[in-house]
């Protein structure tokens, strides 16, 4: 039973890896998604930015995303 607890507890926290927010803007609506600690995805003016994308244990994250149209890197 607490192994069943346990699984259904880490699928809800998995599924809010993903809860993105959105916010009008007089351009259009800029949609902010959260992947993994400061890495996040920015869809906004039909381009999608990836912010600091993090490839250990993240590949299907990114796999089920959209492609980047551009990438920033905000560290070494």
């Amino acid at each position: 039973m607490r192994l069943t607890s346990f699984v259904f507890a880490l699928g809800c926290a998995a599924a809010t890896l993903y809860a993105a927010e959105e916010f009008p803007t007089s351009a259009g609506t800029v949609k902010i998604t959260p992947i993994n600690h400061a890495s996040l995805m920015i869809e906004a003016g039909g381009k999608v930015i990836h912010v600091d994308p993090y490839s250990q244990g993240t590949q299907a994250k990114y796999a089920a995303l959209p492609k980047a149209d551009l990438l920033l890197i905000t560290d070494s």
